[in-house]
């Protein structure tokens, strides 16, 4: 579930629902449930607080997907749009795992996807984490945009806290490393001091 201005959107495997009360208080006697959408959803990822909307995945199909839900109300119909359509069919079948962060408008999923394995004859050693990122002025989205990272390793957890976002790789079970990266430039940021080029570059 999440908490909006309105009440609490409350999240089945298909449907979706909204928790209020026309009372001064809230009493289970006077809990109001009402209807307000039917999407599949995946329940392994919790519904993502984006702000102005909420975010959630759904594994249904070949492919998972990635959908906003905004202005949720008691009264009328949300709008939900499937902010993954424009990498349809890309994103792995499973996705497992979610980290976001509000202050830098970025969601960050690991996922699971047994057709590919395999990297010629070997393991494909590295795992994938899909980031989405976008930035809304509180009415539009002015951007949605989708990229992601190759980690060596398979990265088992991951989480965003003060503007780094921290990884546990796992390297065939036999060493493991955590790893930090600066989604904004800070005091403590590592930065690699190249005199050959015009701009200073992150060490992640």
């Amino acid at each position: 579930s999440v908490e909006t201005s309105e009440g609490l959107v409350v999240f089945s495997p298909y449907e979706q629902f909204m928790v209020t009360t026309e009372e001064t208080a809230f009493t289970p006697t006077s809990a109001r449930l009402h209807y307000i959408s039917t999407y599949d959803y995946n329940i392994g990822i919790k519904p993502l607080n984006l702000g102005t909307s909420i975010g959630f995945t759904s594994n249904s199909g070949l492919s998972s997907r990635f959908w906003q839900l905004a202005n949720p109300s008691r009264n009328g119909t949300p709008t939900v749009v499937e902010q993954s359509k424009a990498i349809a069919g890309s994103l792995p079948t499973n996705l497992l795992t979610a980290a976001d962060s509000r202050d830098n408008n970025i969601v960050l999923f690991t996922g699971w996807d047994p057709t590919s394995t395999n990297y010629g004859d070997c393991l494909d050693p590295y795992d994938t984490i899909w980031g989405y990122k976008y930035y809304s002025d509180g009415q539009d989205l002015i951007q949605s945009a989708w990229f992601k990272w190759n980690f060596y390793g398979k990265v088992i957890w991951h989480t965003i806290m003060a503007n780094t976002y921290y990884a546990i790789i796992s390297h065939n079970g036999v060493k493991v490393d955590l790893v930090a990266l600066d989604l904004e430039r800070q005091d403590a940021t590592n930065i690699l001091e190249d005199s050959n080029v015009c701009k200073n570059y992150l060490i992640h």
